[in-house]
């Protein structure tokens, strides 16, 4: 059994539950767990969110694809923003780093505990004084280098980030959007209303 999240969000509006709820019975899924809820701090508008984490079942369980396909339709009914994403896959996450500590300490504890799912390539800071502490997380890189005329210069971490990116990069996203956001293979579609 394969583990999805689909996250969405459009104008709140009846039925959005029901015709989420109902497509992903038909396709073969068990929610596992689902959030929802709608902000109506706009004046005389409403917008849904939803958030479900479901697993395919047998006999035939749906692929990604299937899954993506099978769902525009419901999509573009309600005029949803929505994202599916693999659970399987990590998240590639980018963390910059101050010289306190201790949210990088909590991070890469959390990544070492298994309760947070990241997959951490690259650390950025603007010292040295972290690098015993990144152990198999990633590469600590400091954006001070020594200038050609002996005082350090800063790099942008924008060149650092690009210097330890392969050819065909990825994108990084930052810890507090990686919490949020999916990993790079997931499946992104904008639906606008009434198409």
């Amino acid at each position: 059994m394969t583990e999805f999240v689909l996250t969405l969000s459009c104008p709140d509006r009846v039925g959005i539950v029901h015709a989420v709820a109902a497509y992903l019975h038909e396709a073969g899924c068990n929610v596992l767990d689902s959030q929802q809820f709608a902000d109506r701090t706009g004046p005389g508008s409403s917008r849904f969110f939803m958030r479900v984490h479901v697993e395919t079942m047998p006999p035939a369980p749906a692929s990604a694809a299937d899954l993506y396909a099978g769902f525009t339709s419901v999509a573009a009914e309600f005029g949803m923003e929505w994202e599916l994403r693999d659970t399987a896959v990590l998240p590639r996450v980018l963390i910059m780093v101050s010289k306190a500590g201790h949210c990088l300490n909590d991070l890469l504890y959390r990544r070492a505990a298994e309760s947070l799912r990241i997959d951490i390539p690259l650390v950025v800071g603007n010292h040295h004084a972290h690098g015993h502490g990144i152990g198999h997380a990633g590469t600590l890189t400091t954006t001070d280098h020594p200038g050609p005329d002996g005082p350090a210069v800063k790099s942008p971490p924008s060149r650092l980030i690009r210097s330890r990116t392969p050819a065909r990069p990825q994108p990084l996203p930052s810890v507090a959007s990686a919490l949020c956001s999916p990993p790079p293979s997931v499946t992104t579609s904008r639906t606008p209303a009434g198409s």
